[in-house]
């Protein structure tokens, strides 16, 4: 009942005497006017649904009861997907980008920064580790401590295959790596180089350590003997006229400490470390590099 009211009052027209409103203008037109006399808008529409003509007036179509005009959420949605679609996509893309991104950084920030890494051949910087409280130096003279038994527990990651050294590095002599004893044979010396006096072990891994400090050892020998630590600071690696030098001595027999102090208060550079190996083998069972606030140990 209520549509066939509805088609009824739209098929006459909107006002008495037959005339008819222009919804834009207000103008007064005859009934059987299509367009408005006074600023020419169309006084009919055709739905979008069925087709059928209706006044423009009216809400809804007479035929199929479809809205002649949309409402206001499909004017929304239209104004949304249609004209501002790819903006608001854009939008919502550059926001997913930045959570993720600012999500990232504070993870990252959570994680305490590594030491920079040094080059290639460097490689024990990755074993090396901070210890709280760093020995103070008191005594600058060489000192060697016999010790009869090695320690039950070795801190620090182990050493990995391709670098059983940790980073120190075989100079005029073979160093082998059998059960946390490195085994040290000297060979013959280059006489090209005035400024090398015997086989050694070489370590760029204190590169960023600031002395003054020592560097210790657990040693041992048949016959001991005069050694040497030579430190060439940082950034005169290749001129010998800068490098510093502190003796120590060994005696032959079972394990030994030995602590030789490094008064050198400027950053390290390359330390190496002569042992006394021209007639002889010599284990090692660790080394110790210590700097001012820092502490680091090869095990081997």
């Amino acid at each position: 009942m209520r549509l066939e009211e509805l088609k009824s009052s739209r098929s006459k027209p909107s006002q008495p005497g037959g005339v008819l409103v222009c919804p834009k203008c207000g103008e007064k037109n005859t009934d059987d006017a299509r367009a408005c006399k006074a600023c020419k808008q169309s006084l009919y529409i055709n739905c979008a649904v069925c087709g059928h003509e209706n006044l423009r007036a009216s809400p809804r179509c007479i035929s199929c009861t479809h809205h002649l005009r949309p409402t206001i959420g499909r004017q929304l949605r239209k104004w949304v997907f249609e004209k501002h679609g790819m903006l608001i996509l854009k939008v919502m893309l550059v926001l997913g980008v930045s959570f993720v991104a600012a999500h990232v950084i504070l993870k990252v920030a959570e994680v305490e920064p590594a030491e920079p890494k040094e080059k290639a051949t460097t490689t024990g910087d990755a074993k090396f580790k901070p210890a709280p409280n760093a020995p103070e130096m008191v005594n600058l003279e060489p000192k060697v401590t016999p010790t009869s038994k090695k320690p039950a527990a070795k801190p620090g990651a182990p050493a990995t295959e391709n670098d059983p050294l940790e980073g120190w590095r075989e100079r005029y002599c073979a160093a082998t790596v059998a059960n946390g004893i490195v085994t040290v044979t000297g060979k013959a010396l280059n006489k090209k180089n005035p400024s090398i006096t015997g086989p050694f072990l070489a370590s760029y891994g204190s590169k960023f350590s600031v002395g003054p400090g020592a560097i210790k050892f657990r040693v041992r020998s048949a016959a001991g003997g005069p050694g040497k630590v030579e430190l060439l600071p940082s950034g005169t690696d290749s001129d010998p006229t800068g490098m510093k030098t502190m003796p120590f001595t060994t005696t032959g027999g079972d394990w030994q400490e030995v602590n030789v102090p490094i008064p050198y208060p400027g950053p390290y550079g390359m330390i190496r470390l002569y042992l006394p190996m021209q007639a002889q083998t010599v284990d090692v069972d660790w080394i110790e590099v210590v700097s001012t606030g820092k502490f680091r140990r090869y095990d081997f």
